[in-house]
């Protein structure tokens, strides 16, 4: 039944309308169940859910950014201990125009 009217809710046809009248008050009448309030404590829930699983993915992703920086000022680190061995200067600008 909660399905049908959640399903229905937004119609705009008046049989739809109707119905979802009917199964709310038969709901509320025959077994004192509040439809609407269990629709939107569902939905809170799966906000909540949807939440935490971004929060969960954002953290995921920060820690991937944190490891990929930290490997490259690692190797950044031994490309000019290798030019340093190699008795080569260390690069610490690079003019755009050399790039290509």
């Amino acid at each position: 039944m909660a399905q049908k009217v959640r399903d229905l809710k937004h119609s705009v046809d008046a049989a739809d309308q109707a119905l979802i009248s009917f199964l709310l008050l038969y709901a509320k009448e025959k077994y004192q169940w509040d439809i609407e309030a269990q629709i939107r404590t569902e939905a809170a829930e799966q906000a909540r859910r949807e939440n935490e699983s971004d929060r969960q993915r954002g953290e995921m992703l920060q820690a991937m950014e944190i490891t990929r920086n930290k490997r490259m000022r690692e190797n950044s680190r031994e490309m000019d201990i290798a030019r340093a061995e190699a008795g080569l200067p260390i690069v610490t600008y690079v003019n755009p125009q050399d790039m290509f």
